[in-house]
C-alpha cells in the first residue's frame, strides 16, 4: 500500500498501531508530510510516542472530519489517502461521509487506497470515485485481503 501512495502529502485514516504509518514514512520524501487521523485517543498517544518523525502529524478525530484536520495543517491538496478502516463494519452513513470527505480532499491526480477483506462494498467505492481498481487478493495476508484504489 505504501508503494501505491506516491506524493508529498499523504493522509492515513485509522493508523492504529502504526505498521502502515512506518512504511509510508519510509517511502515519503524528506520534504513530505504525513497526516495520521486516529479516532482512538490511546492509539493516537501510542503512535505519537513510538513514531518520532518530523514529517508525521497526528490528528485525533473522526475520518469524516478530514477536511478540518487538513485545514489546521495548512490545507495542501492531498496526493494519497491510505485507509485500513474496516468499511464493511461501519454504518452506511459513516462510510459515505468518510469516502466523500476523502474524495473532496484529493488532488486531481490523487489516489484513495483502502485495504479491505472482501469486495462486497465495491459498488460503494465506485459511487464515490471516478475510477476504481482492485488489486489482489493479497495471499500473504491472513485472511487474504484486497487493495482498492480509487481515483477522483
Amino acid at each position: 500500500m505504501a508503494r501505491l501512495a506516491p506524493g508529498r502529502t499523504i493522509v492515513e485514516l485509522g493508523p492504529g498501531s502504526g505498521s502502515i504509518t512506518r512504511q509510508l514514512l519510509t517511502h515519503l520524501p524528506m520534504e513530505g508530510r504525513l497526516l495520521a487521523l486516529e479516532l482512538d485517543p490511546d492509539l493516537a498517544y501510542r503512535l505519537r510516542s513510538q513514531v518520532r518523525d518530523p514529517r508525521l502529524a497526528i490528528c485525533m478525530g473522526d475520518a469524516a472530519d478530514l477536511g478540518q484536520c487538513l485545514h489546521t495543517l495548512g490545507g495542501r491538496p492531498v496526493d494519497a489517502i491510505v485507509s485500513g478502516l474496516p468499511f464493511q463494519s461501519l454504518p452506511a452513513l459513516s462510510r459515505d461521509r468518510i469516502l466523500a470527505a476523502a474524495r473532496a480532499e484529493l488532488a486531481p491526480k490523487g489516489r484513495f487506497i483502502a485495504f479491505q477483506y472482501g469486495l462486497r462494498l465495491l459498488p460503494v467505492f465506485r459511487r464515490h470515485f471516478r475510477r476504481v481498481h482492485v488489486l489482489g487478493p493479497v495471499w500473504r495476508n491472513l485472511p487474504p485481503a484486497y487493495v482498492i484504489v480509487g481515483l477522483p
